[in-house]
């Protein structure tokens, strides 16, 4: 019993380590270190199979071990199930008699920005034979969305990858879950690469739109749509963004989400506000914008000084208190680091 994450293979080993007895010092003392590096040992199995844990590391020092080691996968807020997935194929053998991997794991990767590492960087360049959506099926003590991904530790042999893409969930809790209508349809038509039904399509995806970030598994001719717009598009939406992601938390709404018409009534510059818009806004390619929201940075993001506008520092004042008093990521506050007490705090 060990931390196989830590005692496992570590091609992208801390700097200046230059074997993985370096990490006997995280050893229990109930745990046998040697054999540990011995059932861990790169390239030893035919076969790896497992359904890692989808929870993001908490404990400070773990996370920090675990990005060391695997920093070719693992990216901003990860979950396990990134380094786990680059353990996994790293224990299997390589080359001609490749090992085969398989796991059943959160799909959250697919889709979430901290993913796009692994996909591009890393399974891109591996045998994927199989990927199948299995969040529409009933699996018992699974309440997170999950996917199969099923391998080999080699560089990419085929042009496609069969893939069960999904169109629907199961309609109920069934009595038994092995028998449930959408783990029937993957099980028994998985072979059937065209077929499609109204819970699975069986398809043979072309490998290239597994090559990038976000993934689309989803049935019912998704597939097809996204790739004809895609196709269809004279540009794309990152051609005429700044920044697509988590910009800060203001961690004070009360404070800082203002009503439009206080802009007005104060006299406030509308330049030192952003409009603030909350995702049931979004509706039909439109946005239906109520409130403002304090945003005291320049085009390129650079933060204004309070003192520098009057009326702003006039309307902020009152509350200088309890914005200086928010707690920060590092687990200080605005007053006790002596950073700006009106400022959003910036996680990246």
């Amino acid at each position: 019993m060990g931390d196989s994450l830590i005692h496992g293979p570590d091609p992208d080993a801390l700097p200046g380590m230059s074997d993985r007895t370096a990490y006997m010092s995280f050893t229990y003392a109930t745990e046998d270190g040697p054999l540990l590096l011995t059932l861990l040992e790169e390239g030893r199995y035919d076969v790896v199979v497992g359904n890692p844990p989808y929870i993001t590391p908490r404990d400070r020092a773990l996370n920090q071990t675990y990005r060391s080691k695997y920093a070719n996968v693992c990216k901003g807020k990860y979950a396990l199930t990134v380094p786990f997935m680059a353990l996994f194929f790293s224990l299997a053998k390589q080359g001609e008699q490749a090992g085969w991997v398989g796991q059943i794991t959160s799909n959250s990767f697919m889709k979430r920005e901290f993913g796009s590492k692994l996909i591009e960087d890393f399974l891109k360049y591996k045998d994927l034979c199989l990927v199948a959506d299995t969040s529409g099926a009933f699996i018992p003590g699974h309440g997170t969305p999950t996917l199969i991904v099923i391998g080999r530790n080699r560089r990419p042999v085929e042009r496609t990858v069969r893939a069960a893409l999904g169109v629907r969930g199961e309609p109920a809790r069934p009595l038994d879950p092995a028998k449930g209508i959408v783990w029937t349809a993957i099980v028994e038509h998985i072979d059937i690469p065209g077929w499609e039904d109204g819970w699975v399509t069986i398809a043979e995806l072309d490998r290239s739109l597994l090559d990038t970030h976000p993934w689309s598994l989803t049935g019912g001719g998704a597939v097809q749509l996204l790739e004809a717009i895609g196709s269809a598009a004279d540009s794309h939406l990152g051609e005429h963004v700044y920044r697509i992601g988590v910009f800060g938390i203001m961690g004070a709404d009360d404070a800082m989400v203002i009503d439009s018409s206080l802009i007005s009534r104060r006299n406030l510059e509308s330049s030192w506000a952003s409009p603030l818009v909350i995702g049931d806004q979004v509706r039909d390619f439109c946005l239906s914008v109520g409130e403002i929201a304090w945003f005291p940075y320049d085009e390129s993001h650079i933060l204004r000084p309070l003192s520098t506008n009057l009326a702003w520092n006039r309307h902020l004042w009152p509350m200088k208190i309890e914005l200086g008093n928010r707690a920060t990521f590092s687990g200080g506050t605005y007053f006790s680091e002596g950073r700006p007490w009106s400022v959003i705090q910036n996680p990246m």
